[in-house]
């Protein structure tokens, strides 16, 4: 029964950008698959390769990936 009650693990992909003032990641909008997020990257790259201040902007592409799991009753 518990297979049931479970949902489909599924994945989405992000293009993160580092900000380098607040030494943090960004993450950008949700692309459903691998292949558009990894297209996204090349054009911001190719279109806004660095920050006002000349410096290079860090992007990367990340993972999410949930599963979900039917807890046993206690």
């Amino acid at each position: 029964m518990a297979a049931e009650e479970t949902r489909p693990a599924y994945s989405r992909w992000r293009v993160e950008t580092h900000d380098p003032d607040a030494d943090e990641w960004a993450p950008g909008m949700p692309f459903y698959s691998a292949d558009e997020a990894h297209a996204r990257r090349t054009s911001l790259d190719a279109h806004h390769p660095r920050w006002r201040d000349g410096r290079p902007v860090e992007r990367r592409v990340v993972r999410e990936t949930t599963t979900w799991t039917v807890e046993p009753p206690r």
